[in-house]
């Protein structure tokens, strides 16, 4: 709920105005955060698979976007902790959900941990 006072003045004295009452409502199709879900764990081997990172693109009324087309979502991922990619990059694609996970989010599942250790980036 907002409210805007409108007062003017003429000559440094005041002229008042009248007081407009509005609400300002969430878009529904505005997305504003990711939320990411996956088997934590702190320790992944090098060159073996990511868990499934399921991915929901949240709303600014807080509700999970599937207006988009799984074909058009990828992660990016490569070496360092830039927040610019440097190459070479490698483009993870989105897979279809399995019969048992959530429609309202995105799977990226049996993707390949770099074979080298070090710092990576996924974006």
């Amino acid at each position: 709920y907002y409210q805007l006072d409108f007062k003017g003045s003429f000559d440094r004295k005041p002229i008042p105005g009248p007081s407009v009452s509005f609400t300002v409502i969430p878009d529904p199709n505005k997305p504003v955060r990711l939320q990411v879900d996956y088997v934590h764990s702190d320790k992944f081997l090098a060159g073996h698979t990511f868990p499934v990172f399921a991915v929901t693109v949240v709303s600014d009324e807080g509700s999970p976007i599937m207006t988009f087309n799984p074909a058009n979502l990828s992660m990016l991922l490569w070496k360092g902790d830039s927040s610019k990619p440097r190459q070479p990059i490698t483009e993870l694609k989105c897979n279809k959900p399995m019969a048992n996970e959530k429609k309202d989010s995105f799977y990226f599942r049996d993707k390949l941990i770099p074979e080298h250790v070090g710092k990576y980036t996924i974006q």
